[in-house]
C-alpha cells in the first residue's frame, strides 16, 4: 500500500495545476467567442471542452514527463500568456523530476484535476 501514497503537497499542487488549466482554457473561450455570439454561454462551454479534450490527447500521447508539462502548458500560454500558478512548482518538480512522482501517476492526476473547475 505504500508504494501508491503521494506526498500531499504534491498533490495539492497537482490539482492546482490542473484547475489553472482549467481556469486558462475557460478564458481562452471566453476570449475568442464574441460577446454578442447568440448563445455565448453555450459557446464558451463547448470551446473550453474542446480545448479541455486536446490538452488531454496531448497529455496521454506525451512521450515523457517533460513532453507532457510542455505540450499542456505550451498549449494555452502561447496566446493567453499566463503564467503557472507558483504553488503548482511542487508538482512540476515531482513531474520533471521523477523522485516522487511516476509519469503514469502523474498523467493520471493531470488527466483528473485539469477537468475540476477552480469553484469546486
Amino acid at each position: 500500500m505504500k508504494e501508491n501514497k503521494i506526498n500531499r503537497e504534491v498533490v495539492e499542487s497537482a490539482r492546482i495545476f490542473g484547475q489553472w488549466l482549467n481556469t486558462v482554457a475557460c478564458k481562452f473561450a471566453e476570449r475568442e467567442i464574441a460577446e454578442t455570439s447568440k448563445n455565448r454561454t453555450k459557446k464558451v462551454k463547448q470551446l473550453k471542452a474542446r480545448i479541455l479534450k486536446q490538452i488531454e490527447t496531448d497529455t496521454i500521447n506525451a512521450e515523457s514527463p517533460q513532453d507532457m508539462i510542455y505540450r499542456t502548458y505550451m498549449r494555452l500560454n502561447s496566446s493567453l500568456q499566463e503564467d503557472v500558478p507558483s504553488k503548482a512548482a511542487k508538482f512540476l518538480d515531482a513531474v520533471n523530476s521523477g523522485d516522487e512522482l511516476s509519469f503514469t501517476k502523474a498523467r493520471q492526476m493531470l488527466l483528473m484535476y485539469m477537468r475540476m473547475s477552480p469553484d469546486n
